[in-house]
């Protein structure tokens, strides 16, 4: 998935300490923990993924194929 990253996302990532790559490799893996639908949005998807032994939560638009967000899960 060539996923592109909204300028929120590009903030919480670098804030967050989790790259680019970190993120295209992740969403071309395309093995996620869990994944489900948002209950306000159809078009999003709230996708969790274990990425050096912490979860990790990813807030994305599926059908723009735009991460919103990103962030560890406590």
């Amino acid at each position: 998935m060539n996923i592109k990253i909204s300028k929120h996302a590009a903030d919480r990532m670098i804030e967050r300490g989790i790259s680019k790559e970190e993120i295209d490799f992740i969403f071309n893996s395309e093995s996620w923990d869990s994944v489900a639908c948002s209950d306000q949005d159809d078009d999003i998807l709230i996708a969790v993924k274990s990425v050096n032994g912490k979860k990790w939560r990813f807030i994305f638009n599926e059908k723009t194929g735009v991460l919103i967000t990103c962030f560890p899960v406590r």
